[in-house]
């Protein structure tokens, strides 16, 4: 899995539309991404203007549509 930069922080990915971008953490996936963005990057992210959604990779596994859902409406 390849990460993105944001504002010199690493994000696992982003979703853009064009009313908005999310930034994706995908937790539990195996690997150096598999941990929890601390709260201080949470804020960090913020003051940056990225909004973070965090989702469990096995959430994800079982359930992708109703993931897609909460961050369409996230």
């Amino acid at each position: 899995m390849q990460s993105y930069e944001l504002a010199g922080l690493e994000i696992d990915f982003a979703i853009q539309t064009t009313e908005k971008t999310i930034g994706v953490d995908l937790i539990g996936f195996l690997g150096q991404y598999k941990d929890a963005f601390s709260l201080e990057r949470y804020k960090m992210f913020k003051r940056a203007g990225m909004r973070i959604f965090p989702l469990a990779y096995s959430e994800w596994e079982k359930f992708s549509e109703s993931c897609l859902d909460a961050i369409r409406s996230f």
